[in-house]
C-alpha cells in the first residue's frame, strides 16, 4: 500500500442494494407513511378521573429477576403538585424541604412547557394508561440505592408500568417516570426528563400505536431505544451531562463496545456506557445526514432494530455502517471528502464539558510485514492507521471467521500526515506518598511532520457495565500553554520527542479502573493528530505495593 501525496475519497466497494430490497423496503415506507399519524389512544379519551391524592407504587430494589414480587418494595407516595400534562407524586419518605419544591417546579416547568410539546410535533405520544389525562412522575430516594444499594440510578421508565393487564408489583398500571429525589434543579434534571420521557413515548407508539396492522406490537431493542432518548436530549440543548462521558469512552476503545445489542439486560451490558455513545454518535450520524425527520420515522413503527433504521433511511445497514464508521474516523480531521464523512452536530475532535474527545482510537500498522490480531465485538470498528517504507505498494492479506461478516475499508491518508506516539511509565513521588500518581511522558513523532498540540486529557476508562457515571473521575484538560510548560514546548518537531518529566495526576482513583491518557493536536496542514496510552490502575496498584515492601525491607 503505497500512501497517496494528497487526501483521496473514501476507497470501498459499494454494489448498489438488491432490487428486491429497494422495492420491499419502497413498499414498507409507503404503507407506514400511509397508516401513520397522531392516533389517539382508546384508554386517553377518558380523562376523566383526576389524579389521586395518594398513591401506592412497586419498585424493584433488590435482585436481577423481574418477575419476582419479593424484590420490589412498596412505596407510598402523596400528590405534590399538579401540571398541565403531569402530575407530580413524592415519596412520603423524602424531605420536604425548600429543595424539593424547587425541584417539582423546575421538572413541572420543563415537561409542561419543552418536553412533552416538543415530543408531541417531532416524536409521538405516551399512553395514558390510567386515563387521568397526566403524565406521573414520581420522586423517591430510592433510586439511589437500588439493586440491594449497589446501583444509582438518576431516572428511569419501566416498560410493564404500560400494560394494563399487567399487576402489580410488577407493573404499576401508570403511565410515569421515576427520578431520584436527590436531583437538583437545573440543566441535569431537565436532561434525565428528555431522556425518560422519549422512552415513553417510545415504548407506547411501537406497543400500543397500530402503525402496522400485520405486525404485532413489540418494545424497541435497547441500542435504538437509547439512541433515540439520547439523540432527544439534543432537541432541547439542556446539557451534555448524560452524554459527555459515554461518548468519549466509546472514542477512547471503539472496539471494544458493540453498536446493535437487541437487550443490554440480557447480554449484561446494562449501563454500557461505552456501548451508549456508540449507538448515540450512529443516530446522530444518520439525523445529521437524513434529517430530524427520521426520529419520528422510528418512533411511530411497529418495526424494531435494524429492519426500522433500513426503513427510515432507505438504505441498507451495513452500507450506514461502514459510512458512519469512516466519518467517525474523518469528521473534523480535515480529511473528509464527501458529506457523509461529517458529523454536523457534534464534533469528535473537541472538548465536552470536562472530557477531550480525540476521534476514535486507533493504531498504527506496519505493512513492511507485521501481523497483528486483533478482537473486535460484533458491530464494533478497529481503527488502523497503516504505514510502509517508500515502495511500489504493500499486499495486505486480512483472515476473518467466514460467519463474521467483516467489513474493510480503506482511506487514503496524506503521505505526510504526522504519526504520534505517547508513552508513560510510573515515576516516584518527590514527596510524602498523597495518593497520587507521578508519570514520565515521552510523546514522539515517526513520519517527519511537526505537530502542535492542543490538548491534553486523562480520564477513568469507560470499560467494564453497570457502573454508575463516573462523574469527577477526569483530569483538568490542559490547554496549548499547560502542555508548553509541561513539556517545554507545544510543537513536536518533525521526527522529534518531548518528554515530561513528572506529570502529576491527584486522586488517581480506584485500583479496578484503568485510565487513558490523550493528547490531541494539528499538523500544518491542519489535519487532526492524536495519540493515547493506558494507565492501568491495578498495576500501578502493584507497583506501589511492592515499592512499599522494598521500603519495609530497607527499614527492617
Amino acid at each position: 500500500m503505497q500512501p497517496a501525496s494528497d487526501p483521496e475519497p473514501l476507497v470501498s466497494v459499494r454494489p448498489e442494494p438488491e432490487v428486491t430490497w429497494l422495492a420491499r423496503t419502497r413498499k414498507r415506507r409507503k404503507q407506514l407513511e400511509e397508516s401513520r399519524r397522531v392516533i389517539q389512544l382508546a384508554e386517553a379519551q377518558a380523562n376523566t378521573t383526576p389524579p389521586a391524592p395518594e398513591r401506592s407504587f412497586w419498585i424493584m430494589v433488590r435482585g436481577s429477576d423481574f418477575t419476582q414480587s419479593k424484590n420490589y418494595e412498596r412505596v407510598q407516595a402523596r400528590l405534590f403538585a399538579v401540571g398541565e400534562q403531569c402530575a407530580i407524586y413524592v415519596d412520603v419518605e423524602s424531605t420536604k424541604d425548600e429543595q424539593l419544591k424547587n425541584l417539582v417546579d423546575d421538572t413541572i416547568a420543563t415537561f409542561d412547557r419543552e418536553v412533552q410539546p416538543a415530543a408531541v410535533r417531532k416524536l409521538g405520544r405516551h399512553r395514558d394508561v390510567d386515563g387521568d389525562g397526566k403524565f406521573a412522575i414520581l420522586f423517591t430516594p430510592w433510586l439511589g440505592k437500588l439493586a440491594d444499594g449497589g446501583v444509582s440510578l438518576g431516572g428511569f421508565v419501566r416498560g410493564s408500568d404500560f400494560y394494563s393487564e399487567i399487576e402489580p408489583p410488577l407493573g404499576n398500571r401508570c403511565d410515569m417516570m421515576y427520578l431520584n429525589s436527590a436531583l437538583w434543579p437545573g440543566p441535569h434534571l431537565r436532561t434525565l426528563i428528555a431522556h425518560e420521557y422519549t422512552h415513553a413515548v417510545t415504548l407506547s407508539e411501537h406497543v400500543f400505536g397500530r402503525h402496522l396492522p400485520d405486525r404485532a406490537g413489540q418494545e424497541e431493542e435497547s441500542w435504538l431505544d437509547e439512541s433515540l432518548a439520547h439523540v432527544a436530549e439534543n432537541m432541547h440543548g439542556y446539557s451534555w451531562s448524560n452524554l459527555d462521558y459515554r461518548i468519549s469512552g466509546f472514542l477512547n476503545a471503539p472496539e471494544r463496545y458493540r453498536l446493535v445489542v437487541e437487550d443490554y439486560f440480557e447480554a449484561d451490558l446494562w449501563r454500557g456506557h461505552g456501548n451508549r455513545g456508540s449507538t448515540y454518535l450512529f443516530l446522530r450520524w444518520c439525523v445529521d445526514q437524513f434529517g430530524e425527520g427520521i426520529l419520528r420515522d422510528l418512533v411511530q413503527t411497529n418495526l424494531c432494530g435494524v429492519e426500522s433504521v433500513e426503513l427510515a433511511t432507505g438504505r441498507p445497514f451495513a452500507e450506514l455502517y461502514r459510512d458512519w464508521s469512516a466519518a467517525m474516523f474523518l469528521s473534523h480531521s480535515g480529511l473528509a471528502a464527501r458529506r457523509e464523512d461529517e458529523l454536523r452536530f457534534l464534533s469528535p475532535r473537541s472538548t465536552l464539558n470536562d472530557h477531550l474527545l480525540a476521534g476514535p482510537r486507533y493504531d498504527f500498522l506496519d505493512l513492511s510485514g507485521e501481523t497483528r490480531h486483533v478482537a473486535v465485538v460484533g458491530t464494533s470498528t478497529k481503527y488502523f492507521i497503516a504505514h510502509s517504507p517508500r515502495a511500489e505498494g504493500s499486499r495486505v492479506r486480512v483472515v476473518a471467521h467466514g460467519d463474521a461478516k467483516l467489513q474493510v475499508t480503506v482511506c487514503r491518508l496524506p503521505a505526510n500526515l504526522p504519526r504520534l506516539e505517547l508513552k508513560a511509565s510510573r515515576v516516584k513521588a518527590s514527596g510524602p506518598d498523597d495518593g497520587s500518581a507521578h508519570f514520565r511522558l515521552r510523546l514522539t513523532e515517526h513520519n517527519g511532520s511537526p505537530v502542535t498540540l492542543e490538548h491534553l486529557a486523562w480520564e477513568r476508562s469507560a470499560q467494564g457495565t453497570n457502573r454508575s457515571a463516573h462523574h469527577g473521575c477526569c483530569g483538568r484538560i490542559l490547554s496549548r500553554d499547560d502542555i508548553a510548560e509541561l513539556f517545554g514546548s507545544a510543537t513536536v518537531t518533525a521526527s522529534g520527542t518531548l518528554v515530561a518529566a513528572n506529570l502529576k495526576i491527584e486522586s488517581f482513583g480506584a485500583a479496578d479502573l484503568a485510565s487513558v491518557l490523550k493528547v490531541s493536536g494539528r499538523d500544518a496542514a491542519g489535519h487532526a493528530v492524536s495519540a493515547w496510552c493506558s494507565l492501568d490502575h491495578r498495576q500501578l496498584e502493584l507497583d506501589r505495593t511492592a515499592s512499599n515492601e522494598k521500603r519495609d525491607d530497607t527499614k527492617r
